[in-house]
């Protein structure tokens, strides 16, 4: 079995602690980026910097550009557009793609390589649950997405993390069927970070990627912000399908 990788560089914040968990297993990493340093909604963002940081990791970083920014009046094309020109440069001798986004930390990499030795032929991309940290607090403590209770962490799938070669996503990483998934609380849950940044990080975030809107910058000044003090009395409060998130709970994650 071969792996490659790509990402989509464009995030900085958890760049090397999410690649550096599996760097060692794939044998390419194919980088797009758009060498304009604008994302899919056209705002700035770092995306050469991101490029040079991943090239520094070694000799399996290649790079790809391609411009995106502006050409698509949804985000959500200009992002189905990138992933999959990393996908066809991926797939190219590889038997599976890794897909993970820069802010997800694959905690144990080689859970997903027994399931993928043993997926069926007819699997097309496997999916993995994810915690998500909703903003750090102080060191490696975290709010986290939790049930009403607060006794466990609330699992997402948001997309599935590696796909077989020559498949196209039809929507943000997922293929058109044949997704596959082990159950939560089989396998140990990916570290899922968009939003456990600082402020700063996590405003330029809501601004650029493909969920973009008038409606969840006001969620971050609204919601987000204010969440470090009033997280215990926050329930059901996702920004786009409020009961997805019912709670938050301080957790010590240790190190990335």
């Amino acid at each position: 079995m071969q792996l490659n990788a790509y990402v989509l560089g464009a995030d900085p914040t958890w760049l090397e602690d999410s690649v550096s968990k599996y760097l060692n297993e794939v044998d390419r990493l194919v980088v797009v980026y758009d060498p304009s340093d604008r994302g899919f909604t056209g705002h700035p963002i770092p995306a050469t910097e991101c490029a040079r940081r991943l090239q520094a990791l070694g000799p399996k970083v290649e790079l790809l550009p391609l411009e995106v920014a502006g050409k698509h009046a949804d985000p959500i094309q200009a992002e189905l557009e990138m992933r999959n020109a990393g996908l066809v440069a991926a797939s190219d001798g590889a038997t599976w793609v890794i897909q993970l986004d820069t802010d997800e930390v694959m905690v144990d990499f080689g859970e997903l390589l027994r399931l993928l030795d043993a997926a069926p032929a007819s699997a097309r991309g496997v999916q993995w649950p994810m915690r998500t940290l909703y903003r750090r607090l102080v060191g490696n403590w975290y709010l986290e997405i939790c049930s009403r209770s607060r006794s466990r962490a609330v699992n997402e799938y948001p997309g599935a993390i590696a796909v077989r070669a020559g498949t196209e996503v039809a929507f943000s990483r997922f293929p058109s069927d044949g997704v596959i998934s082990p159950a939560a609380g089989s396998v140990t849950p990916i570290l899922h970070n968009s939003w456990g940044r600082e402020p700063d990080e996590t405003l330029r975030k809501v601004r650029t990627w493909s969920h973009s809107s008038d409606e969840m910058v006001s969620y971050y000044y609204e919601v987000w912000l204010p969440s470090r003090w009033r997280w215990p009395t926050m329930r059901n409060f996702h920004p786009l399908n409020p009961r997805k998130w019912p709670a938050l709970r301080p957790v010590h994650v240790g190190s990335l």
